[in-house]
Formats: structure tokens, sequence, C-alpha cells
């Protein structure tokens, strides 16, 4: 049982620290990460956008670029925890 709690924070501390290599790009003034809808908050039409795009590339047809969110051309468990990190977040 404790090497599965070990296995579970050390996870976690990967999740987090492959996060924090994310690039992001500023597209203006009000921007904010992980807003794929662009509509000035992360809620739970960023996170529906992300899970409609899981598991895809960039020769899918369900392929959204705004949901690639560390940029490595699948929308992954990354993408989603970051959308989770920023969820409640907006630009007012």
């Amino acid at each position: 049982m404790k090497l599965k709690v070990i296995s579970g924070m050390m996870l976690t501390l990967f999740l987090v620290s492959m996060l924090s290599t994310v690039v992001s790009v500023s597209a203006g003034a009000g921007w904010i990460p992980a807003d794929i809808v662009e509509d000035g908050e992360i809620d739970i039409l960023d996170v529906a956008a992300a899970a409609k795009a899981f598991g895809s590339t960039p020769s899918d047809p369900n392929w959204n670029a705004s949901a690639d969110l560390v940029a490595d051309n699948i929308i992954d468990i990354f993408d989603l925890v970051s959308v989770a990190i920023h969820y409640g977040e907006s630009d007012c």
C-alpha cells in the first residue's frame, strides 16, 4: 500500500513538472492558459472541448489545436490536467 501512495505522489509531481514546461504564446491582452473555447474563463466548456479531442493528433478529424496545451501534437492527460489546474480562472 505504501508503494502505491509513493507512486501516486511521484506521478503527480511528474505531471506538475511536465506542465511547468508548457510554452504559452499570448494571444493578446486578457488571454489565459487553458481557455480552449476562448470565452475568457476556464470552465466546463473548456473541459468538454479537451475531452472531445482527447487522444487525437493533428491528422484526426476531432483534433483541436487549442486543446493541445502542452504543444506535443496529442491531446492527452497532460492537456486535461492543465485545464484542471486553471479551472475557474478568468480574465476579469
